[in-house]
């Protein structure tokens, strides 16, 4: 299933924690196996121990030029939300799908296609693997500040672009201790 992050009147959440820690239990099976968190431009949330099955992942905007989109398991503010996500940490994800590539796949995506206002701030990334070859592995293009930290992550099957894109961005970037798979670059 997917799942936006918002309360009743449509504002973005605070606060919480999204994670699979019951032991016994098979990630891969619902409720932990998902397609997509919108993040709706909540603050203050960390994303731990979830299976993202890439085959219901969501389109979050078209690329240029193209008739189709880009499918992202992980959205910054994505379905009309106008305030960019603060604070976030993602912690020993899974991104894997039964079928082989998705080249209009991105697994983290906090691109906000130029709104001044949906800029994300502070990401960390941090051991989670992808295992499908996509066209990004993390795209955080356009961050208004703060840091983004990608550590101890495993993508073992390469990228049709770059495993991480961070055009034009403005925050300060840590890159440390990840694995990269065939055809990756940076």
């Amino acid at each position: 299933g997917d799942l936006v992050l918002k309360n009743a009147d449509g504002s973005p959440k605070s606060g919480i924690t999204i994670s699979h820690n019951k032991p016994g239990v098979n990630p891969t099976s619902a409720p932990f196996n998902v397609g997509q968190i919108d993040l709706n431009g909540s603050n203050n949330i960390t994303i731990r121990g979830i299976y993202f099955d890439i085959d219901k992942a969501q389109p979050v905007y078209k690329k240029d030029g193209s008739a189709t989109g880009y499918v992202a398991s992980i959205v910054g503010s994505g379905k009309g939300s106008n305030v960019g996500a603060k604070n976030i940490v993602i912690d020993n994800c899974k991104f894997n799908a039964t079928s082989n590539n998705h080249p209009d796949y991105v697994a983290i995506c906090f691109e906000e296609q130029g709104k001044p206002t949906s800029r994300a701030t502070n990401i960390t990334v941090k051991n989670c693997m992808l295992d499908k070859q996509a066209f990004n592995f993390i795209r955080a293009n356009y961050l208004a500040e703060g840091t983004v930290t990608v550590s101890g992550n495993k993508l073992d099957q390469g990228t049709a672009h770059s495993a991480l894109n961070f055009t034009g961005n403005s925050a300060d970037l840590m890159i440390r201790d990840n694995t990269f798979g065939l055809a990756n670059a940076m």
